[in-house]
């Protein structure tokens, strides 16, 4: 019997390397996996970047509030309101890029577990496949947990923002079909996703006017699709998603003025390169 194949080294290299340059707060949280399951005892790692990109009303909630923080602009007497929405839309659902660190593992009966790490937070899952041939359907189960994150602050986004205190969780369910070739060159998939979230903490809401953080609860629940690709050979994977969702956002700030509703559609396009150990 010969020996297992090593993957090359540089491969293995580059993936250990680009880790540790994961970095950036959006709220990407791509799968970046095939339908198919790995073989049992395999072990895949990836690395790649990922966008989280708003529209719809949310899109709208977040440029009214950065309007009202214009200098010069004619204040308005639902200025407060308009500055409260597009905050909660931005700690909620978190625009912006991000890097991808992915580790999963093949198990037995057809099974596969993982985790994935982005600058938001973590998530770990599970999935069971059945597989027919060259095609594959995909059932499975996430959980994540949304830490804090030092140093963020929504600057750049809305003016006076920061959104340091926000911590939660939540779950999710992708459901996949897919197919693959014979020699397993070529992957492609598709499916349906949805979850809910749960956050909490603080936010502190003009901030440039010295003003304190305020506690805030949150939840999100969102559904939608995605599509991916994959090429690659024997070791190294090169693979490509694109998920799109309905988002819903509900939460109360401890300000005395009320609760938050906010509601809209993300894109989010990912990609990764990924080394696969025997």
């Amino acid at each position: 019997m010969s020996a297992p194949r090593e993957p090359p080294r540089a491969a293995v290299g580059w993936v250990a390397a680009a880790g540790l340059l994961t970095a950036g707060c959006g709220g990407a949280s791509p799968l970046l996996h095939p339908a198919h399951a790995l073989p049992e005892g395999v072990i895949e790692a990836g690395v790649g970047p990922a966008g989280h990109f708003v529209a719809g009303d949310a899109a709208t909630r977040i440029t009214e509030a950065r309007e009202t923080t214009v200098v010069g602009a004619r204040a308005s007497s639902d200025d407060s309101l308009r500055y409260r929405r597009g905050a909660a839309a931005l700690a909620a659902l978190a625009p912006g890029l991000t890097s991808v660190l992915t580790a999963r593992a093949g198990l037995a009966w057809g099974m596969e577990g993982g985790i994935t790490a982005t600058g938001r937070g973590v998530r770990v899952d599970a999935r069971k496949v059945v597989t027919s041939g060259a095609l594959a359907f995909s059932a499975g189960l996430g959980g994540t947990g949304v830490r804090g994150r030092p140093g963020a602050s929504g600057d750049e986004e809305l003016a006076g923002l920061s959104v340091e205190g926000v911590k939660g969780g939540g779950v999710d369910v992708p459901l996949l079909v897919g197919w693959r070739s014979d020699a397993g060159l070529l992957s492609a998939w598709a499916g349906l996703r949805g979850g809910y979230e749960r956050l909490g903490g603080h936010l502190c809401l003009r901030c440039d006017a010295q003003a304190a953080p305020v506690d805030w609860s949150a939840s999100r629940s969102w559904g939608g699709g995605l599509v991916g690709v994959r090429a690659g050979f024997r070791h190294v994977f090169v693979t490509l998603e694109v998920d799109g969702a309905y988002q819903r956002v509900s939460g109360r700030l401890d300000d005395g003025l009320g609760d938050v509703r906010v509601s809209g559609f993300t894109v989010t396009p990912a990609g990764a390169i990924s080394g696969r150990f025997y």
